[in-house]
């Protein structure tokens, strides 16, 4: 098994964090893991990607052509990436009123409103830990316990103060699935 995801947002939202999240947690899962981070020189509002992948066998390149799985926090990354994932692969987008359109007919899409989930867990700014969790459910890649132990680890001093809304809003996203 082999799954490959790209993570796109603006800088500021979290994408690289969300990345470095499911790459350790993966790893602490027993899996190999290789974790790629793209971001403009803008850094906050500029454009920011990452790719992860995740694999119980040996990973022979970094580079991901067709995603198996993409997570967009933002429509200007919908319009950018859609059209790269794989055929009957797995595409979770942040609608947020704005009314994005999905162009594709031959992918699985989970529409959610991170915003609201990220409001209701305690800050519009963490949109990215609600997908995290919505990601985990469906892909049943990682126990959500592992990911809620894993941030709880990985998350810098500094956003010490905002790890429980953090740890909040992944079990949020997770329950705002089926």
């Amino acid at each position: 098994m082999t799954e490959k995801i790209m993570i796109a947002g603006s800088g500021g939202q979290g994408v690289l964090f969300s990345g470095k999240l499911l790459a350790e947690a993966a790893i602490k899962a027993g899996y190999n893991v290789i974790m790629v981070p793209s971001y403009g020189a803008e850094m906050r509002g500029g454009t920011a990607n990452c790719t992860v992948i995740i694999s119980d066998e040996e990973i022979l390149s970094p580079i991901i052509d067709k995603p198996d799985t993409l997570i967009c926090l933002n429509g200007p990354s919908l319009e950018k990436f859609e059209n790269k994932v794989k055929n009957h692969g797995l595409l979770l987008f942040n609608n947020d009123s704005k009314n994005e359109k999905i162009l594709r007919d031959d992918i699985t899409v989970f529409s959610i409103n991170g915003e609201e989930l990220a409001i209701a867990a305690g800050s519009s700014k963490i949109v990215n830990m609600p997908f995290i969790g919505a990601y985990t459910k469906i892909s049943k890649l990682i126990p959500i316990n592992v990911v809620l132990d894993t941030i709880s680890e990985i998350v810098s001093e500094h956003y010490k103060k905002i790890l429980e809304i953090n740890i909040k809003a992944l079990k949020i996203g997770y329950n705002a699935v089926n």
